[in-house]
């Protein structure tokens, strides 16, 4: 079994530090605030845990499962949202519409996987990753599936981020208007971190899309997991 050994150390370390977050997230006050980030950390898992099943080797004893996290990583987006309207909106309700609107990305993309999940068996999925072994027609039905995916989840999640970013200016004038010093509230740092998820999540969306299409942009495998590493620790 090939293991890619940079990757798949980093991606262990970011699971540590994620569910070292939870732990914490979880032992805080109860507040709605802390079911959004307990949430975000979740998807963090799950993202990583897919990531953990390509380059540990371990699609090989459960091909079944390829492509399970690519729904549940449309959900990052909204989560960030979410967590930054809890924290930074002046009113305190969160309308059911915006809810639902949030599950359309999971629900496009599942729809979008439909050929790939029952047109496959788990062993023409795993013959995939061999060119040697791969039918060409079911590699089509996979580089349409995974570059839908990528594109609907580019789209999806920075629509969510653009949306936090509008947030945070509303909620930073707001404090200009009545307070005179508002280094403590105005939440500046979360702006820095919704700038540097959104270079992450955009280079491996690009990534992601353009593995499929055999084009290499750069060393990937070893540089986007460290920068998602330093990301997340910061």
């Amino acid at each position: 079994m090939a293991i890619d050994v940079v990757p798949t150390v980093l991606y262990s370390g970011m699971m540590g530090v994620v569910v070292s977050a939870l732990f914490r997230a979880i032992n805080k006050p109860k507040h709605k605030q802390k079911i959004y980030l307990s949430g975000l950390l979740v998807l963090l898992l799950i993202h990583i845990l897919g990531e953990l099943y390509i380059y540990s080797g371990a699609y090989q004893y459960a091909p079944g499962l390829a492509g399970f996290q690519l729904p549940i990583r449309m959900l990052l987006g909204p989560a960030l949202y979410f967590y930054a309207y809890e924290a930074m909106s002046p009113d305190n309700k969160f309308p059911l519409r915006r809810y639902l609107l949030a599950s359309l990305g999971p629900i496009v993309v599942i729809a979008a996987m439909i050929p790939f999940i029952f047109s496959m068996s788990p062993e023409q999925k795993l013959a995939l990753a061999d060119p040697a072994t791969r039918d060409p027609a079911l590699w089509q039905i996979a580089i349409v599936t995974c570059l839908f995916s990528a594109i609907a989840f580019i789209l999806f999640t920075f629509s969510y981020l653009i949306a936090a970013l509008r947030l945070h200016s509303q909620h930073r004038r707001n404090l200009m208007d009545r307070y005179s010093a508002i280094e403590q509230r105005s939440m500046d740092w979360f702006r820095i971190v919704l700038i540097l998820w959104g270079l992450a999540w955009l280079l491996y969306a690009a990534n992601y899309a353009s593995t499929f299409l055999g084009i290499k942009l750069f060393n990937a495998s070893s540089m986007l997991p460290l920068f998602e590493f330093l990301v997340l620790v910061s």
